[in-house]
């Protein structure tokens, strides 16, 4: 049976309007539009109050995660946290029960290879002595002095066993890479650590530093040793300014945000600490002022 005309128009219809219909469900069923996204900047926005101003962090000058070289079990800190730490102080220790055992017995086979070479020293200089007499053999003298520098052989294999039971032992303490802060555990005792996973944090926080990416118009009138003003804007100092030094500028632009990177470093006082947020304020002329700026009381 052939479908009439109508019949093939009906369906041609239902066809068109189910499609559109389908569609505009489609677009009010979405979160948002795909093509408003854009890819935001991984640096702080020029504030739009403040004319030539940018926002970014306070942050220790030095702010290290402690890993551990092996796997094992955290037995503890040595520390607690907010607690001045020295470079080279332990700050937690793994499980070591191994290796403090691979370290006795390494010991002990080294006080037994210096018996046998003070045995084999003494009787070679025994047979050495008879052998210049003419009452000791050649042979005699050859199979003590070899025996010498056997016991010799042993103890300085013992010593290189010594030398890594210790190294092994001296990878389950932790130590702390610089001076500063313990600041924070990240893990409890008891619980597994794997190889080169963060265990706490040390900081040191006797300077700050602030990086801000710049605006392209800024390029080549910043520079380094440059003097800064650095408003606080958020805690109880909100408002308070002072100086920050530039200590690294990029000699290239970024090509895609088209900016360019500024490293500030910041005196800290009871009322500027890290974490803080702040704006680098810029001279509106473009130009930087060197050593023009005070600080503020």
């Amino acid at each position: 049976m052939i479908p009439d005309k109508t019949m093939i128009l009906m369906i041609i219809f239902l066809l068109f309007w189910g499609n559109a219909l389908w569609g505009s469900m489609s677009e009010s069923t979405l979160p948002f539009d795909l093509s408003l996204q854009r890819d935001f900047p991984l640096v702080p926005e020029i504030e739009s109050n403040r004319v030539g101003s940018l926002r970014g962090v306070l942050l220790p000058i030095e702010d290290v995660r402690l890993c551990s070289k092996e796997p094992g079990i955290l037995e503890g800190y040595t520390v607690e946290e907010g607690q001045v730490v020295h470079k080279g102080d332990i700050v937690a220790r793994l499980n070591a029960e191994e290796e403090t055992a691979e370290v006795e017995k390494a010991t002990a086979l080294i006080k037994g290879t210096e018996a046998e070479i003070e045995h084999a020293r003494a009787e070679f200089e025994r047979i050495e002595g008879l052998f210049r007499e003419g009452i000791s053999s050649k042979k005699q003298y050859e199979e003590t002095k070899f025996q010498l520098s056997s016991a010799q052989s042993k103890y300085d294999q013992a010593k290189a066993s010594l030398s890594a039971a210790k190294s092994k032992l001296e990878s389950r303490v932790i130590r702390s890479p610089i001076d500063g802060i313990f600041f924070k555990k990240l893990k409890n005792p008891g619980e597994s650590i794997e190889r080169f996973e963060a265990i706490g944090r040390v900081v040191n926080t006797k300077e700050l530093q602030m990086v801000v990416f710049c605006d392209a118009k800024y390029f080549g009138k910043v520079k380094v040793a440059d003097q800064l003003q650095v408003e606080i804007i958020d805690g109880p100092s909100s408002g308070r300014q002072t100086l920050a030094t530039v200590v690294h500028v990029d000699s290239i632009l970024d090509p895609i945000s088209g900016t360019f990177r500024v490293k500030l470093l910041i005196q800290p006082t009871d009322f500027i600490v890290a974490g803080m947020s702040a704006l680098l304020l810029l001279p509106e002329e473009g130009t930087a002022k060197r050593n023009e700026l005070s600080k503020s009381p």
